[in-house]
């Protein structure tokens, strides 16, 4: 009767869980509670880059209740592309048993789009993710990660330091929020790219720029 009391005590503390303030350090996902769930992730939605570390800035989107995404912006010469991958449904529980994951198997499908970006709007981009990605702060704390909202893992091959990234977990207001309105920019202009989404993108910079210039 005292565990079962226990373990509802801490269902009620992550239920009152407060959101992350900011973008933390990544954790280790070899010592994750996780890491099987987040090896699936990676492994069925996270592009292969290939001829080494290729430039980029990425956004992986864990919703509790709804399909995995990952969006990724590739830097070029003349215009920048962006690729958006979404699972079908949720994979938590599609590979109970963890096994090295290869392909997508049973009813489970990946959605692939791809679009072009402005490529003055590509840099800026880039920017406000370095800037974010470049003032970390340690961990909250045991409550910081929830049972359930959204876990947004923010990543970018920065040159001079390699691969660099940050996580928050069902975001406020701040940079983080910031970057994660970027990464919903970026998904919708992939699905339906218009004059709209690129303006959308645009609106999103200077105050990416004034909240990171802010935590320097």
């Amino acid at each position: 009767m005292k565990c079962q009391r226990a373990f509802f005590l801490v269902l009620l503390l992550l239920s009152f869980a407060t959101p992350s303030p900011c973008l933390e350090p990544c954790r280790d996902v070899l010592s994750d509670d996780l890491a099987c769930y987040h090896a699936t992730v990676g492994a069925l939605l996270v592009p292969q880059e290939s001829g080494g570390s290729a430039p980029f800035v990425r956004m992986v989107v864990m919703p509790s209740f709804s399909p995995e995404w990952v969006v990724t912006l590739y830097p070029q010469v003349g215009s920048a592309r962006v690729e958006l991958r979404v699972a079908s449904k949720p994979l938590w529980g599609e590979y109970p048993d963890c096994p090295p994951v290869t392909k997508v198997r049973g009813d489970l499908k990946v959605r692939v789009h791809s679009a072009l970006l402005p490529e003055d709007l590509a840099e800026e981009i880039v920017a406000a993710w370095r800037k974010a990605l470049l003032h970390l702060e340690p961990f909250a704390g045991a409550w910081s990660h929830g049972s359930d909202g959204v876990s947004y893992h923010a990543s970018a091959w920065l040159t001079g330091y390699g691969l660099t990234c940050g996580e928050t977990w069902s975001p406020g207001p701040g940079k983080n929020q910031t970057l994660v309105r970027l990464a919903e920019g970026l998904r919708a202009h992939t699905e339906q790219p218009s004059a709209e989404t690129v303006a959308l993108l645009r609106s999103l910079i200077e105050p990416a720029g004034k909240n990171t210039r802010s935590q320097e």
